[in-house]
């Protein structure tokens, strides 16, 4: 349809202007006048990185938050649907604040017909993943 734009933006993590991953949602139908019509704050500061949309589900990669799903049939309420952690070990000692940094997913690809999603993690490779029970 794309009525709707999500935005995220790693720098607002980064530089604290936001305490949580933060995800932005604009009503796009009349392209000279968007409205933004949602936020969505999570309680995690891991910085947002790409996202994509594929039926009602948004799938996001948070760095060190792993991969994050979202039903998006409100666009201005998700709704969580499930997560992946890249990361799952804790803190890294020597590698400097990682919470907002680049390790963990960097990106992910949803568009595959038989629901195969492709994670990419910083240091830890790749992941081949499938959303059970959800309809997209």
């Amino acid at each position: 349809e794309h009525t709707y734009f999500y935005l995220n933006d790693e720098g607002d993590e980064v530089s604290g202007l936001s305490s949580g991953t933060r995800t932005l949602v604009f009503d796009v139908r009349k392209l000279d006048d968007p409205v933004l019509v949602g936020q969505y704050v999570t309680e995690s500061p891991a910085t947002d990185h790409n996202l994509y949309i594929r039926g009602n589900l948004m799938y996001q990669s948070n760095y060190r938050s792993g991969l994050r799903v979202y039903d998006v049939t409100d666009p201005a309420e998700l709704s969580p649907v499930g997560y992946f952690d890249t990361v799952p070990w804790g803190s890294n000692e020597g590698m400097g604040n990682l919470s907002t940094g680049a390790l963990g997913s960097w990106s992910n690809y949803p568009f595959f017909d038989s629901g195969v999603i492709v994670v990419t993690s910083g240091l830890e490779g790749l992941f081949l993943l499938k959303v059970q029970g959800v309809d997209e």
